[in-house]
C-alpha cells in the first residue's frame, strides 16, 4: 500500500476514534519526520532548503545564474564531509526528469558509469549502444551495467577490497538512477521522489566511504627523500601505476610524477614515456633527490 494512503486511512481513523487533536498531531509529526525532496508538500522553498541543510550539514548558496530547472534548480549546498568536498544541487537528467546530485571529492581519474541492469539496459547492449565491461562476477554483473573509456582500469578498481560490496550496498539502500566516477569525483543521482530529506546525510557518508576505496595510498619512497603517491592494488598494497608490481618504496629505481606524485619504476616510465595514470597530463618526472627528465 502507497505510504501517503497508509497514513491518510490512520489520520482518518484517529478523527473518528480519538479526535482531530490526535489526528492532526499524527499528521504534523509524520510529515516532520519524512519529507521527500521531491514532495510538493513544500511552497516554501526556503522551508525546504533550511531543511535539506540541517539533514545534510552543509550550507546552501542560491546561484541563480544557474538557471536550472525545477524545485531547486537555482540553490547549491557545498562543504565538507568527514574530511571530503561535498556537493548537492538538483539537475535535469535524461528521461527522469530532476534528480538530486550528490557530488564527493575523489582520488581518481578514469571514468567509470554503474546504472542498474533492466530492460532498457539489455536492450541497449543488444543493440551495442552500451559497452558493458563484464567483471567476470555473474551476480555483480547480473545488477549492473558497468561502462567505462578503460574497461582494463575500470576492472582494477571493482577488484578493490570491498568495493563490490559497498556498491550494492548503496544501490540497495539509496533510489539510485546512475553513479559515475570521474575526473576528481564521484558522483550519484538520485530520485527525489523516491528520497526521504533524512536519508541525505547517511548517502553522502556512504559516498565518502566508498570514494575513500579508490584513494591512491603514501608511500615513503627512499631514494627520493620522502612520501609520494602510489595506486593501490586489490590487496591493499602499494603497485607501480604501469607494470602493477607490488612497490615497497625502497626500490632503488623508483620515480614519481611531477604533477600528481603516483610512483613508478623508471624503467616504466621510460617504456610509456608520460605518467600512465589517467587523467594526469604529466610528462616530467623526480628521480632520486634532484635528479629529474
Amino acid at each position: 500500500m502507497d505510504p501517503d494512503i497508509f497514513h491518510g486511512i490512520v489520520v482518518a481513523f484517529l478523527a473518528l476514534v480519538v479526535g482531530g487533536g490526535a489526528a492532526m498531531a499524527y499528521w504534523v509529526k509524520r510529515t516532520d519526520e519524512t519529507v521527500l525532496l521531491g514532495s510538493k508538500r513544500f511552497r516554501d522553498l526556503d522551508r525546504l532548503s533550511a531543511r535539506i541543510e540541517r539533514s545534510l550539514g552543509l550550507a546552501a548558496t542560491r546561484v541563480p545564474a544557474l538557471g536550472r530547472p525545477g524545485v531547486l534548480g537555482d540553490v547549491r549546498f557545498a562543504g565538507d564531509i568527514e574530511g571530503r568536498e561535498t556537493t548537492l544541487f538538483f539537475a535535469p537528467f535524461e528521461g527522469a526528469g530532476e534528480v538530486a546530485r550528490l557530488t564527493v571529492a575523489a582520488d581518481a581519474a578514469a571514468r567509470v558509469r554503474l546504472t542498474r541492469e533492466g530492460a532498457d539496459a539489455r536492450a541497449m547492449k543488444l543493440l551495442r549502444l552500451v559497452r558493458d565491461v563484464d567483471t567476470g562476477d555473474p551476480a555483480f554483473d547480473g545488477k549492473f551495467v558497468v561502462e567505462s573509456e578503460d574497461p582494463e582500469w575500470a576492472l582494477r578498481a571493482l577488484e578493490l577490497a570491498g568495493v563490490k560490496r559497498q556498491l550494492e550496498r548503496f544501490f540497495w539502500r539509496f533510489p539510485v538512477l546512475q553513479l559515475v566516477l570521474d575526473e576528481g569525483e564521484l558522483r550519484v543521482d538520485l530520485s527525489p521522489d523516491a528520497l526521504e530529506v533524512e536519508n541525505l546525510r547517511p548517502a553522502a557518508s556512504a559516498l565518502v566511504e566508498l570514494a575513500s576505496a579508490f584513494d591512491r595510498m603514501k608511500l615513503g619512497v627512499r631514494v627520493l627523500g620522502g612520501e609520494r603517491k602510489a595506486v593501490r592494488g586489490h590487496d591493499g598494497r602499494a603497485r607501480c601505476s604501469y607494470c602493477h608490481s607490488d612497490l615497497t618504496g625502497e626500490e632503488p629505481d623508483l620515480v614519481a610524477c611531477k604533477i600528481c606524485s603516483t610512483t613508478l619504476h623508471a624503467g616504466c616510465w621510460a617504456e610509456h614515456g608520460r605518467c600512465p595514470l589517467l587523467g594526469c597530463k604529466g610528462k616530467t618526472f623526480e628521480r632520486a633527490a634532484t635528479a629529474s627528465s
